[in-house]
């Protein structure tokens, strides 16, 4: 009888289908993780489409096509059986953006209202660098679709001559402050200062600048270690043997790859940590960072993509250019020396993540958008 009240229940709710991967560590996944945890999932009927690639070598490439035809086809299916009113799509750039373009296509034909969250860093790239004919293309993509979904202004301001730009709607990444904080007021203080990063295995992540600042930092100070929690990149496998091999003499003892954790293992690994550490090359709006700074943890990390709206210089953390160990290493120094600095931006942190960056406030701006698109199709 529960069952049927529960079934009868989520008939009358509007049905949402998420598109995105489920697996890795991408800020995709967390985005999709947090929705459907959040206060949504009693208001909508929501269902996934898992689109997460296993890793394929390029000498393979044409195993990549079949796996999207296998995503469209399974697209298909799930129109056809779960008959959702709204798809809102995650997508990256390159090949997962043309991929993402068909499944809104699709999606479109099936009488959908579609949504589309651009939430990777190379997109800015992939959109100003490509030749006239595929920027056009790129723009003809995205204005198939009801909503573009941004990060920031920053995000937005990519549209600003073009007519997409009235179809923008920003939507911050946002976290539950509440699983990082609680675990920060039981901090112990100990004597060796513990840097965190938390992110793919990558050298797109700067992590041969981290280790690089890392040299120069116990030049003059030992009395620091390095955890890194994340999995490969699947673009990069073999990159934590590289990087293993080729810093092992001078930080084997202070770096440790821990490698993919479940979440509340990043947690603790947030509660035990004093300074976070992410030294992208390009970036959206990283949940690691919103995670950091719910943990009360200082940031250093790379002025690109939105972060510089979420990292204010000397207020709670402080930013580099991508790329630059010794500026990375300079900053990393000056907190580990520090603590009363460290424990004032990490107080600025908490109180920003509460003001801006909640779970709530995300998911209430999600909530209108898909609340107007549903009042048009009625």
């Amino acid at each position: 009888m529960e069952r049927r009240e529960n079934n009868l229940c989520n008939v009358k709710k509007p049905r949402l289908l998420l598109i995105g991967p489920l697996q890795g560590v991408s800020g995709h996944k967390a985005f999709i993780c947090y929705v459907l945890k959040s206060s949504l999932a009693q208001k909508y009927n929501m269902q996934v489409l898992d689109t997460y690639p296993p890793f394929i070598s390029k000498q393979y490439s044409f195993l990549r096509v079949l796996l999207s035809l296998k995503f469209f086809l399974a697209l298909i299916l799930k129109l056809l059986s779960f008959r959702p009113q709204l798809v809102h799509t995650t997508t990256a750039s390159y090949g997962s953006f043309w991929e993402k373009t068909v499944m809104n296509l699709i999606s479109k034909l099936f009488g959908c209202r579609t949504l589309v969250s651009i939430a990777e860093g190379r997109f800015a790239s992939f959109y100003k660098e490509s030749n006239n004919f595929v920027n056009m293309c790129i723009r003809l993509a995205l204005w198939i679709n009801d909503v573009i979904i941004v990060l920031s202004p920053y995000w937005q301001a990519l549209f600003c001559d073009t007519v997409l730009y009235s179809k923008t709607k920003v939507v911050e990444n946002g976290v539950n402050e509440n699983l990082f904080y609680r675990k920060f007021s039981f901090k112990k203080v100990i004597s060796k200062v513990q840097i965190l990063y938390v992110g793919f295995i990558s050298p797109n992540k700067g992590l041969f600048t981290l280790l690089d600042a890392m040299k120069e930092i116990i030049l003059n100070n030992k009395n620091v270690s390095l955890i890194l929690v994340g999995d490969e990149d699947s673009s990069f496998y073999g990159m934590k043997e590289r990087i293993t091999s080729a810093y092992a003499q001078e930080l084997g003892n202070i770096a440790k790859f821990v490698g993919r954790k479940l979440k509340g293992d990043v947690i603790k690994y947030f509660s035990e940590a004093d300074i976070f550490v992410l030294p992208s090359y390009f970036e959206g709006m990283p949940f690691s960072i919103l995670e950091a700074m719910a943990a009360g943890l200082p940031v250093i990390s790379t002025r690109v993509g939105s972060i510089p709206e979420i990292v204010e210089e000397g207020t709670n953390g402080f930013l580099v250019d991508p790329g630059d160990h010794k500026a990375l290493a300079s900053k990393m120094s000056l907190l580990i020396s520090d603590r009363p600095l460290r424990l004032r931006l990490g107080t600025n942190n908490i109180l920003k993540i509460k003001q801006r960056y909640t779970i709530d406030i995300m998911v209430g701006k999600l909530d209108k958008i898909y609340q107007e698109l549903l009042d048009k199709r009625r």
